[in-house]
């Protein structure tokens, strides 16, 4: 692998306003970013934002979480 090369990735619990912000800056420098949001819509929202967003909430545990971490 080069050393130049870049794989890295972000997953935040609770993707909100600071880690959409955060998100935005560190994804122009290659990232991948994903995180988990409460609701379905906020989700899909999120994630047309090039974001791989899991619905996790009380009573809705996380689906596929070794996938998503």
């Amino acid at each position: 692998m080069n050393p130049t090369d870049k794989n890295y990735r972000l997953f935040c619990f609770g993707y909100g306003y600071v880690a959409a912000a955060f998100a935005e800056t560190i994804k122009q420098d290659s990232w991948r970013c994903a995180g988990t949001c409460r609701g379905e819509e906020r989700c899909h929202i999120l994630g047309a934002h090039d974001v791989e967003m899991y619905r996790m909430a009380r009573g809705y545990p996380l689906q596929k979480g070794n996938e998503a971490l």
